[in-house]
Parts: C-alpha cells; sequence; structure tokens
C-alpha cells in the first residue's frame, strides 16, 4: 500500500465520524430530559496537557458509574458529593447525546 491509500485509509474514517457528531448534535430539535447526580471522585492527567474528569453516580438511562472528561473551569467549581446537572436529547441521527452543567 502506498502512503496516499494510508492517509485514505485513516482520514475518511475520522472525516466521517466527525460529520455524523456534527449532524446529530447541531439539528437535534429535541426536548432535553434534565437529570440531577452526584460527583463520586474528581481526577486530572498531565502530560503534553492536563485533563479533568469527573466520576458521575449512575443517573437516568446510565445504570453505572460513569467517568466524563471536563472542561477545567467546570472541574474546578465541582466538589466532590457536589450536584451536576445532565442534559439528555435524542440526536437527530436517534444516537443519544447529554450535556453535563451545573446543577438547576
Amino acid at each position: 500500500m502506498g502512503a496516499e491509500t494510508l492517509l485514505y485509509l485513516f482520514l475518511v474514517p475520522t472525516y466521517s465520524y466527525g460529520v455524523v457528531i456534527t449532524l446529530n448534535t447541531s439539528f437535534d430539535n429535541s426536548q432535553a430530559l434534565y437529570y440531577e447526580t452526584h460527583v463520586t471522585n474528581k481526577r486530572t492527567t498531565s502530560g503534553r496537557s492536563s485533563s479533568h474528569y469527573l466520576q458521575l453516580e449512575p443517573w437516568g438511562p446510565v445504570h453505572r458509574i460513569e467517568e466524563l472528561k471536563v472542561h477545567s473551569s467546570f472541574y474546578q467549581r465541582t466538589p466532590v458529593n457536589g450536584r451536576v446537572g445532565i442534559y439528555l436529547k435524542k440526536g437527530w441521527l436517534d444516537i443519544p447525546w447529554f450535556i453535563v452543567a451545573d446543577a438547576q
């Protein structure tokens, strides 16, 4: 295989994934379902860049503890045992997606 073929094998799936995510969220006019849950743990990783994660109790259709990557400012203002709000949407392509925000 040539370098051009390998490049296409990498770029086409990556681009396709981005298009699906963009279409699913941009054209989604569904009403958001609101859930609240508690933060059970927090952690930060570092290397070339820092990443911040919140561990959340089960909520709505999610029946297990889940760890989510969040923006540093949200991480800083959200304490362990604090509440967060989750807005779950249906998705234009029927691929559910959600946003984590401050609790109402």
